[in-house]
């Protein structure tokens, strides 16, 4: 826990460090005035797309759990997928909650779960990243530099390889052995042998493929439109195809572990962009639209905190944690010392 502690101590500080780089010239005043623009109908359509996504994630789960043989009601994994971006809000990136989730299936599922987690992150990357590859190549002059349209597109290639890798278990290891990984293979075969029998289920269902992609995509384009939502609220003139290109690569930075939140990371990606669009006062607007994004957001993920509340009242939520026979587990969801997956399998029985 000291550990945890420690790292959880040096994201915030990491963080805080960012912000301060970005915004050290900017004048409170100049925000204010951006805020006090502020219009309440595109806050109720972000506020409607959060729920869009949420159910889009929630489906998407639910198709792949059901293609491994476990069915849970859509309102059942709904709930786990907003008590997830609450915990998106304390641990690092924006990827936190999937612990939550993962463990959330129950005790002797952990495999499973976290296949069909795995394959919803891997499909909702690769729409991203081939959104943002495509919308960066067409659009030089939002994007500035060419150099940036290299890091989608290496993203978009390692989610390709990899995806690669779990369908075709036979190829798979091979692969992994080229690529430098023969030391790590050995500790973890056990769990990785029945990870690829869940994505093998998978690749022999191509129409659960297509859904889950088509989904994928969707839920970007929609992610793209809520921040738009959030400029119009601030009657910012950004025409929607601009936000197509740096949205996803706002969303790419921001997911790096290093701070809470992609607090700094979201924000100097914002004042970047806005900057090379001559956008006036780029500074102040970009804090307005980072500013309104972690209160909606974090308003949002409050209901999920609350259903959570609901949950444990009720003896579900974290005692699904507590019961899983996976090491590591539980003090993922409270300390951000492991990963989304929940290493060290060995214990568990799927």
């Amino acid at each position: 826990m000291k550990r945890a502690s420690v790292l959880f101590g040096g994201k915030l500080v990491v963080g805080a460090v960012l912000l301060l780089f970005v915004y050290h010239h900017l004048s409170l005043d100049d925000v204010a005035l951006e805020l006090r623009r502020l219009r309440f109908l595109p806050l109720v359509a972000f506020t409607a797309i959060l729920f869009a996504n949420t159910f889009l994630s929630a489906l998407k789960w639910k198709w792949l759990l059901e293609a491994d043989g476990i069915k849970l009601s859509i309102r059942t994994l709904f709930g786990s997928c907003l008590i997830g971006t609450f915990f998106n809000l304390f641990l690092p990136s924006t990827v936190g909650g999937d612990t939550y989730r993962i463990a959330s299936i129950g005790r002797g599922r952990i495999v499973k779960s976290t296949a069909a987690v795995l394959a919803d992150r891997l499909s909702g990357l690769i729409a991203l990243a081939t959104i943002c590859t495509i919308f960066a190549a067409t659009h030089h002059h939002v994007v500035g530099h060419r150099a940036i349209v290299i890091i989608p597109s290496l993203l978009l290639i390692a989610q390709l390889v990899l995806s690669t890798v779990l369908l075709w278990p036979a190829k798979g290891p091979g692969l992994l052995l080229r690529l430098g990984f023969g030391r790590i293979l050995p500790r973890f075969s056990s769990f990785m042998d029945r990870l690829f029998l869940s994505f093998q289920s998978y690749r022999q269902r191509p129409s659960l493929l297509l859904k889950i992609l088509v989904i994928s995509f969707l839920f970007q384009i929609l992610f793209v439109a809520a921040i738009y939502c959030l400029s119009r609220a601030l009657a910012l003139s950004i025409p929607l195809s601009s936000f197509m290109v740096f949205v996803p690569i706002v969303e790419i930075f921001e997911s790096i572990p290093i701070s809470i939140y992609g607090l700094g990371l979201r924000d100097a990606g914002y004042v970047f962009f806005f900057k090379q669009i001559k956008l006036p006062n780029a500074e102040a607007s970009a804090l307005a639209v980072s500013v309104l994004y972690v209160v909606m957001t974090a308003g949002y993920a409050a209901l999920g905190g609350l259903l959570l509340a609901n949950r444990l009242l009720k003896g579900g939520g974290l005692q699904n944690l507590a019961r899983s026979q996976t090491p590591g587990v539980v003090s993922s969801a409270i300390a951000p010392t492991q990963d989304a997956a929940g290493r060290n399998p060995r214990g568990t029985e799927d």
